[in-house]
């Protein structure tokens, strides 16, 4: 007798257990891997082919009596038959966005929203060497979002250029992924961490059967999955799981990518709370649920803890119910926890003092120059910082320039307010504390060398993309190498390049995120797309000084553009590829180390490489900053102190964009 699943890769998937006493042979060409045979399709383009393999199971559906708990292994035979892997995995639970504007869509998945989402989509390019590397994507948007299978994260053409398998990884999110009940309820934390680790075990065990070799994996994230990448250093059930890593925008140390288990705990409850699954919130319909689902289960009713009754209240309920709370009241609430006893095992902050940290991986540290441009019009909406998308979606229609409406007009006093949020807001001070932490930000701000220079909304995209991101990446990228003693690859990068196609206000770019768009080959795959004037194009239309066709010019200038964006676009997966072989992207990029702590400036200039210093003064400034009213936070000496930067720190001057240590000409990085 066996068990399997009345499922496909191209359906729904059902948790059945069948008796069969038959076999079904496999299809030809089918491989096996835990939970059974599965079956991918080719892909054919012009240099090779792809297979690709869609919506592949690496767990158990974590919905009914499974949905909050830590994820489930598959049988070794979990399907009878082959699973023919055509549509791409599932979208785990979240709210449905669907804007008349494309900036938003494109990170947020349209259709296929499901529970049963524990999935993979994996490309292999087809070459006859066996033991590739491989690259696993863990894409992010505040855990509250996103996909492995949104068009932006579509693998095939990356493996194709960079020889690489690329395995696109789902986790769940929200209060679905990191809901917490207590440490010795059913409902321990950290689920959406869980289900990766389970994704990259399932992945070690099975990656030599698709040609790959699991001793050489790399793990990829952006923004909130560079915070999932760079959790996975401190999970002792990690190591060994992956050998490099390229963590961009993003780490678990940052101060807004955590909970405390106070926290989560208080959101769980008070989304049981609204949804009467709390003992003194329960209706007679509840009650009734629960004993039913008590009885069933075979348990006494009065022995059974208060937290396992809300758990299965809160399993009875739809989808939808959930969702519809969850989203509505308060952004970016249920975050990963950053103290559990089940991926951390212990307190992720001592780990972290104590350098109880994986050591043995090659990691790249990237950032983008303006992470957070995009959360302006949406966070100081009250500042005339506006954003209207339908006003910008027609001025792209149209071929004009960003309107004066969503040009984010700010003063002085509009940025004092700002950093007024976040000392009130984001640092959550008592109210004797958050004066002098205002005082402390808008000084380093208005006296360090660069910023000082800048206008009230340059000033206060800085100050965003600084607490942020930028300083605790550049932290965590100087801290991981001295952790390691010097002893692996660490590499550091700022990407600058504008895109084409981006359709938000110019003066946001370059933005979060957008540097995927050349990683996964998007000028390659949506040619049509990059129909716009580059500077460079631009200048030779200029120079022609007798045309006989204008439709001529044009169709030159969408042609130079399309073959540059398609050539960086090549550069960047080929750096991806060489990366995750050798551990070294580049020829030109420069090792971080006590000689050389500088990061490559990847921007639309092929002919000369700049370098740039991770960790500027103000960032010096910043995080002294924060450490010092952290502690009289939790000293509770509140009196502000005039804050002065030690002699010390003068090693840490700003460098002028302008500015650079070196300029090399080179042809085939």
């Amino acid at each position: 007798m066996s068990l399997f699943y009345v499922s496909f890769c191209n359906g729904d998937s059902t948790p059945t257990v069948t008796p069969t006493t038959t076999t079904t042979p496999p299809l030809p060409g089918a491989i096996k891997v835990r939970g059974g045979y599965i079956l991918g399709h080719n892909l054919t383009f012009p240099e090779g082919n792809v297979t690709e393999y869609l919506g592949i199971p690496f767990a158990q559906p974590p919905y009914g009596y499974h949905r909050f708990l830590p994820p489930k292994e598959l049988l070794e035979k979990q399907w009878e038959g082959t699973r023919e892997c055509k549509i791409l995995a599932k979208s785990c639970m979240q709210q449905f966005l669907n804007y008349s504007f494309e900036g938003h869509n494109y990170t947020h998945p349209r259709k296929d929203i499901n529970e049963d989402c524990l999935q993979l989509n994996i490309w292999v390019p087809v070459e006859k060497n066996e033991n590739k590397t491989s690259v696993v994507f863990i894409f992010g948007d505040s855990f509250l979002y996103g996909s492995p299978s949104l068009d932006l994260n579509n693998g095939s053409v990356l493996a194709l250029k960079s020889g690489a398998i690329i395995i696109n990884l789902n986790y769940r999110l929200s209060i679905f992924g990191f809901a917490y009940l207590g440490a010795d309820s059913m409902v321990k934390g950290n689920m959406g961490l869980l289900d990766q680790q389970m994704g990259l075990k399932w992945i070690n065990e099975n990656i030599d059967k698709f040609g790959g070799d699991n001793k050489s994996i790399t793990i990829y994230g952006s923004g909130a999955d560079a915070t999932s990448v760079t959790a996975h250093l401190f999970s002792n059930n990690s190591n060994g799981l992956f050998n490099r890593a390229i963590v961009a925008s993003g780490a678990i140390t940052n101060i807004w990518q955590t909970n405390t288990k106070e926290i989560a705990y208080y959101f769980t409850i008070t989304v049981a709370q609204i949804l009467n699954c709390t003992i003194g919130a329960r209706t007679s319909k509840e009650k009734e649920i629960i004993n039913i689902t008590l009885k069933y289960m075979g348990k006494d009713e009065n022995k059974v803890d208060e937290d396992t009754k809300t758990l299965l209240c809160l399993q009875n309920k739809t989808t939808d119910q959930i969702v519809s709370i969850v989203y509505e009241p308060k952004i970016y609430t249920f975050l990963p926890m950053d103290n559990d006893t089940v991926f951390f095992n212990g307190s992720l902050w001592e780990k972290y003092e104590n350098k109880t940290i994986n050591k043995d991986v090659d990691i790249i540290f990237g950032r983008t120059q303006d992470e957070l441009t995009y959360l302006m019009p949406f966070m100081l909406q009250h500042m005339n910082c506006t954003f209207n998308s339908t006003l910008q979606q027609e001025k792209i229609s149209s071929g004009k320039k960003d309107d004066e409406k969503n040009k984010c007009s700010l003063n002085e006093t509009d940025f004092e307010g700002v950093a007024d949020m976040i000392a009130e807001n984001v640092m959550d001070f008592n109210p004797l504390n958050t004066n002098g932490f205002k005082k402390g930000l808008i000084k380093i701000y208005n006296q360090t060398n660069i910023t000082k220079q800048l206008s009230p909304r340059a000033k206060v995209a800085r100050l965003m993309t600084d607490f942020f991101i930028h300083c605790g990446l550049a932290e965590f990228a100087e801290y991981y190498y001295n952790a390691t003693n010097g002893s692996r690859n660490v590499y550091f990068y700022e990407y600058r390049k504008r895109s084409v196609i981006n359709p938000w206000p110019k003066w946001m770019d370059p933005m979060h995120a957008w540097e995927l768009e050349p990683i996964f080959g998007y000028p390659i795959r949506h040619p049509e797309l990059y129909n716009k004037e580059t500077k460079e194009a631009k200048k030779k239309k200029q120079k022609r000084k007798k045309v006989e066709k204008t439709k001529t010019v044009e169709n030159n200038v969408k042609e130079v553009n399309l073959t540059f964006e398609q050539l960086f676009s090549n550069i960047s997966m080929k750096r991806v590829g060489n990366f995750s072989v050798s551990g070294v992207p580049g020829k030109f990029w420069r090792r971080y180390n006590d000689t050389y702590k500088i990061g490559l400036v990847i921007d639309g200039n092929l002919s000369e490489v700049k370098y740039i210093k991770p960790k500027l003064a103000r960032c010096v400034k910043l995080l002294k900053l924060i450490k010092k009213f952290e502690d009289s936070q939790r000293q509770m000496e509140i009196e502000y102190e005039e804050f002065e930067l030690e002699e010390d720190d003068d090693n840490y001057d700003d460098y002028p964009d302008e500015e650079d240590d070196y300029q090399v000409i080179y042809a085939d990085d």
